[in-house]
């Protein structure tokens, strides 16, 4: 049995609100830590260019979604797919990845491995990320989590074209698949995408 499956196997165990089996538990963790984007004067003039792409990128990813009904139809949301969700900030999950406003290019991709909606996973992490804030995201085995954290990197490294980006895995086996599912949605923009492992 995977390691990954034997330990949510086990967590269930300890669970005393038992859950129907076919259900996936999915928690997120927000950190406050940064909530909003702060520059130093000093950042500010040694990073003009930054500033500039920092604010296209929240304009590009801005979600406008903090509407009664759509407040009210995220906690539904999160009820029916088991998404305990902690933080102070409520960042609201998407119900599709065209909320995100991302370029066809994703969406081309994503529909011709036939991936038309995010999953829990993906609806709640995908827009925390792209707020600039941390995240703690535990969810089993394939259930999206590559995705939800693989689509903010892009973007982002699209963005900042200085930016590099470490992924660390605990086998090679999920090395060999992260690098796959990146290089795959990497490769319209032409951003360098490699592995290493022993």
């Amino acid at each position: 049995m995977d390691p990954l499956d034997l330990f949510f196997k086990n967590l269930k165990k300890n669970i005393s609100n038992k859950k129907d089996e076919n259900n996936f538990h999915t928690e997120i963790e927000v950190s406050s830590e940064h909530e909003e984007i702060k520059l130093e004067k000093t950042d500010m003039k040694r990073n003009r260019n930054n500033i500039q792409a920092i604010i296209e990128l929240k304009s590009l990813h801005d979600i406008d979604n903090y509407k009664t009904k759509n407040i009210i139809s995220s906690a539904m949301y999160r009820k029916k797919n088991n998404i305990s969700f902690l933080g102070s900030k409520n960042i609201l999950p998407i119900f599709n990845f065209e909320s995100l406003n991302i370029p066809f290019k994703f969406l081309d991709i994503l529909n011709s491995k036939k991936i038309f909606r995010p999953t829990p996973i993906q609806s709640q992490v995908i827009p925390i990320l792209l707020s600039c804030n941390n995240v703690v995201g535990v969810s089993e085995t394939g259930t999206g989590k590559t995705l939800a954290y693989g689509i903010p990197v892009i973007l982002f490294a699209n963005t900042f074209k200085e930016l590099s980006t470490i992924i660390l895995t605990p086998t090679r086996e999920l090395c060999i698949q992260i690098y796959e599912n990146i290089k795959l949605f990497a490769r319209p923009y032409n951003l360098n995408v490699c592995s290493f492992y022993g």
